[in-house]
């Protein structure tokens, strides 16, 4: 009673394994008369990796993970957010108005495989109306798988005025430099 034990599988996943896992682990004990607490279990996600280019029109939400509250997925019946036909589908906040106060929600993209390229580039669009400098949407990328997250750009890139990315300010929620305010419809962005 009371043991810590650090197990490796000496297994590996397959390659093509991805998506949400629930992994459980059980532990059998001779002589073990209360087996109530021999198992556990966590939930994953495992992101399939994507060589580049990569393009999406999300219609289906594909391998794109949302964590807290509020990120959806389909077609926008708010007043001042839609798409360019009645039918496109997006990822967005409240798929029928205004987001909520006080909340932090992330949207995780699937990996992408980088490694041979030389100048890897990042385009988007988006439509966002928020609280100038108060809320606000920030991105950042990740080289550790997850581990550690580091804010793109830094809006001082001579090309930022070129790519509409020089329209950052400083968010207040999150102490940040992001997109806040409001784009005045949908925007491309873009980010070497």
């Amino acid at each position: 009673p009371g043991a810590e034990a650090t197990v490796t599988l000496g297994t590996t996943f397959p390659a093509n394994l991805y998506g949400d896992l629930k992994i459980i682990a059980q532990v059998l004990l001779p002589d073990d008369e209360d087996n109530v607490n021999d198992t556990t279990s966590v939930n994953v996600h495992i992101s399939k990796t994507y060589k580049v280019p990569y393009t999406t029109n999300f219609d289906t939400p594909e391998d794109w993970v949302k964590e807290g509250y509020n990120w959806m997925h389909g077609v926008s019946t708010a007043p001042n957010i839609s798409g360019e036909s009645d039918a496109d589908k997006m990822w967005i906040t409240n798929l029928n108005g205004n987001y909520n106060n006080s909340t932090k929600a992330t949207l995780t993209s699937p990996c992408f495989d980088i490694i041979d390229v030389e100048r890897p580039m990042l385009e988007f669009k988006a439509n966002y109306i928020t609280e100038l400098e108060k809320d606000g949407v920030t991105l950042s990328y990740s080289t550790d798988n997850g581990t550690t997250w580091q804010l793109l750009g830094t809006n001082g890139d001579k090309w930022d005025t070129f790519w509409e990315w020089n329209r950052q300010n400083t968010i207040a929620s999150s102490g940040k430099v992001g997109f806040s305010g409001n784009s005045d419809g949908w925007k491309t962005f873009s980010h070497l």
